[in-house]
């Protein structure tokens, strides 16, 4: 488990509690797709600090604070990392060299968010740009210098979702989009309506999964667009936490019910349905982490003031171990 505490940025052993090591105070911290670098940000101090797997930090760097900064996501091969930075007047993107610490600032029109890496010499972000009422999805080439538009709305687009097909996905209303990061103009590749608006998308490993307002949830084939299961709903709507090719995991927006959704390969199999009390005995009073390895299902709870981390065997939810917040030296979720 890799968590910021009181002490410090810290990789602990869930099942026996031993840290196995430990880092510089900082706010929020991202991995890199094969968890073989770790960045780490101090937003109040202005410090940004790398470390690899074996917790061994291999850059600090002072950022300072004339800036805000909101980190962004490392590049495939995790020699850089991204974040967008501005002031009051001032909007852009700030690229990071993890190996020298060196600096490039990305100058935008207006307020960057949600920046990503398509590929290693590639961006794709949200800009809000005030001044024509118009928000972008844009598409950058770091060597080039050079960005193009895969969307322009004059709605509130808050949210976008990158595919390892190099696509992104979006929404509006009760329709969702997918776009080709490729396409300079952002060719539309898929478009469907739904019966109720669209809350969430989220995609991995060939599998994409959608939520609506109305509570009903939605997987399908990322390349064929073939709909692999659907669920109806009761007009709750879920949020999609994470999706990959074997599980799925949602929560409520108050974070008071919690689902996973194991996929079946034996599609003449009847899925079973297991309730959450048959592996938790008391229902806590809300659910703000899951997240799976295939292997682990790893979930964080609270029951008034205990907050626990629970991990439970992803085939048949046993409980594998269990540690409260504080005896990991962590105060809250947030």
């Amino acid at each position: 488990l890799l968590y910021l505490g009181e002490n410090g940025f810290r990789s602990v052993d869930v099942y026996n509690g031993k840290i196995n090591f430990s880092g510089e105070t900082a706010t929020e911290f991202k991995l890199n797709k094969d968890e073989t670098r770790i960045v780490a940000i101090d937003y109040n101090e202005g410090y940004l600090y790398a470390y690899d797997s074996k917790g061994e930090q291999t850059l600090n760097c002072e950022l300072g604070t004339d800036m805000n900064y909101t980190l962004g996501e490392l590049s495939p091969d995790g020699k850089q990392v991204s974040m967008a930075a501005n002031t009051e007047n001032t909007f852009g993107i700030l690229l990071i060299d993890l190996s020298s610490g060196q600096s490039s600032f990305l100058n935008m029109v207006g307020l960057c968010t949600n920046v990503r890496f398509i590929d290693d010499n590639r961006l794709c972000f949200l800009l809000s740009d005030e001044t024509e009422g118009l928000k972008h999805i844009v598409r950058y080439e770091l060597a080039e210098g050079k960005e193009g538009y895969l969307c322009n709305a004059d709605w509130d687009l808050s949210a976008m979702t990158l595919t390892e097909e190099q696509t992104c996905y979006y929404y509006h209303g009760s329709k969702v989009y997918e776009v080709d990061c490729n396409d300079k103009k952002g060719k539309k590749i898929w478009e469907h309506t739904f019966a109720s608006d669209v809350n969430s998308v989220r995609a991995g490993d060939g599998i994409v999964g959608i939520t609506c307002q109305d509570g009903s949830v939605f997987f399908y084939n990322e390349k064929t667009k073939q709909l692999i299961n659907s669920q109806s709903g009761n007009g709750e709507p879920f949020y999609l936490l994470e999706v990959n090719a074997a599980y799925a995991s949602l929560r409520d927006y108050w974070g008071k019910n919690i689902r996973v959704y194991k996929k079946n390969e034996n599609e003449e199999k009847e899925a079973a349905s297991l309730d959450i009390s048959s592996v938790i005995k008391e229902i806590p009073d809300k659910w703000y982490t899951c997240s799976t390895d295939g292997s682990k299902i790893v979930l964080g709870f609270q029951n008034g003031i205990n907050k626990q981390i629970g991990v439970f065997d992803a085939g048949n939810l046993t409980n594998v171990s269990s540690k409260t917040l504080s005896e990991l030296d962590y105060e809250s979720f947030g």
